[in-house]
């Protein structure tokens, strides 16, 4: 019995220790994201009220396209080499070189796919224009070592790359855009932005491990991406899963439902990534403790996130009416009605994460694969219908639904593998059995 008292002390111990480490780790990187979003708020803003919702459009359409193709050039390096490095930080260095070499090769591979996509879709020259500008935004993202300096503590590189980042863009949109004639700018600014970011994390990471160089490496680069291909799977069916209703309706209807509905996004997605840099916190240390405290760091991280997450739809929902027109003004408020829908997925997302991180560091790379894929099916049906009927407001239905079902499949294959316990057990707060807990708790 007193062993058995020791263990659980130790244990608790343990717990408290791998909270605190990612709370410290999430506050740096809330703090930098808050002050670089306030920022970037004001960049958004100017430019939704000087391009208005037309030239918006064609803005988030371009960097919502971008988005796609980065997933491609990443080939899920990115969160692979987190959990990697987080477990062995002394080959941070070696690892992160090989690894930027790979990213920039496949950076051009993406730059002519987009190029070639763009020429095909574009509805006026204006647009095409400003959409290949674009493309010289693949290279930088490809440099930028963001969440991969996680696992050597680097948060505030990150949020101070944030900051500066939001900063360079909020200063070139106040001088340079002017109206709808300055659209063929934003893809530039956007561009510095993405530098100047890769550049400040680059530089404060090489003071403790001296300048990193990309290095070609084929055999590493062969290696890594028999490993990580599940992850660039499950990365294009999330973003097929996150964006394809911005991608129909730019193919569908026009370029000012593009705006509206990129704008009345914006308040959600704010609260949604403060919750993927929780995540990606949460995969730091959950990647390195002890089977005894995973299941009680778990627990915890969820409780925290609903916790926090209800609240903020709640009043992003009940608020709407109000919050889009004053943000973006009166030609943005039939928006309102997207984010009040769009703000319930945001608590579903929320418990849906940690559940995709245990899954990912107990190696079920395939399995986070097939259920994104289930639920990017889902999207690509559901917006085929809901868009024809329903326009935006249909797609901000779709998206709340899809979340739903991520937390249910992501739920189910951590329970069917015995990676976690059954929600009974977790609501209960006790530390499961061993037979609850399984091997990979």
């Amino acid at each position: 019995m007193t062993n058995v008292t020791e263990k659980d002390a130790v244990t608790q111990l343990e717990v408290r220790r791998s909270w605190r480490t990612l709370l410290s780790d999430f506050a740096t990187l809330a703090t930098g994201e808050a002050a670089g979003r306030l920022i970037g708020l004001g960049a958004v803003l100017a430019m939704a009220r000087r391009l208005g919702p037309d030239g918006f459009g064609v803005i988030t359409f371009g960097l919502t396209m971008i988005a796609w193709f980065a997933v491609f050039q990443d080939s899920g390096t990115e969160l692979l080499n987190v959990r990697e490095v987080a477990r062995r930080p002394q080959s941070f260095r070696p690892t992160v070189e090989r690894v930027l070499g790979l990213r920039l090769t496949m950076s051009i591979l993406a730059m002519a796919g987009f190029a070639l996509l763009v020429s095909f879709m574009s509805k006026a020259a204006i647009h095409r224009n400003t959409l290949l500008g674009f493309t010289l935004l693949l290279p930088a993202l490809a440099l930028n070592l963001r969440m991969m300096v996680l696992g050597v503590r680097g948060a505030r590189a990150v949020a101070a790359g944030n900051i500066v980042a939001r900063t360079v863009l909020l200063i070139g949109v106040l001088l340079l855009v002017t109206d709808r004639n300055s659209l063929h700018l934003v893809p530039f600014l956007q561009l510095a932005a993405e530098l100047a970011y890769a550049a400040i994390i680059l530089i404060l990471v090489s003071r403790r491990f001296g300048w990193i160089r990309p290095r070609v490496d084929l055999a590493s680069w062969k290696s890594t991406l028999q490993q990580s291909y599940p992850l660039m799977a499950n990365a294009i069916a999330r973003g097929i899963t996150l964006s394809f209703d911005v991608f129909l309706i730019g193919v569908i209807l026009r370029p000012s439902d593009v705006g509206v509905y990129g704008a009345a996004s914006k308040p959600s997605l704010f609260v949604m990534g403060a919750l993927g840099l929780f995540g990606v916190s949460f995969l730091s240390t959950y990647s390195s403790v002890p089977q005894d405290v995973s299941v009680a760091l778990l627990r915890r991280t969820l409780a925290t996130a609903l916790l926090l997450t209800i609240p903020a739809a709640v009043i992003l929902s009940a608020g709407s009416g109000t919050i889009i027109p004053l943000l973006f003004g009166d030609r943005y408020a039939r928006g309102a009605d997207v984010l009040a829908i769009a703000s319930w997925g945001i608590p579903l997302a929320a418990l849906a994460g940690p559940l995709w991180t245990v899954l990912l560091c107990a190696n079920q790379q395939v399995v986070i694969m097939r259920n994104a894929f289930a639920v990017a099916a889902f999207v690509v049906v559901a917006d085929g219908v809901a868009v024809p009927l329903g326009g935006i407001d249909g797609a901000a239905v779709v998206g709340v639904a899809s979340a739903a079902i991520g937390l249910v499949v992501n739920y189910r294959s951590a329970v069917s593998r015995k990676l976690i316990p059954p929600i009974g057990v977790l609501l209960s707060g006790r530390m499961p059995t061993p037979a609850e807990r399984g091997a990979g708790a």
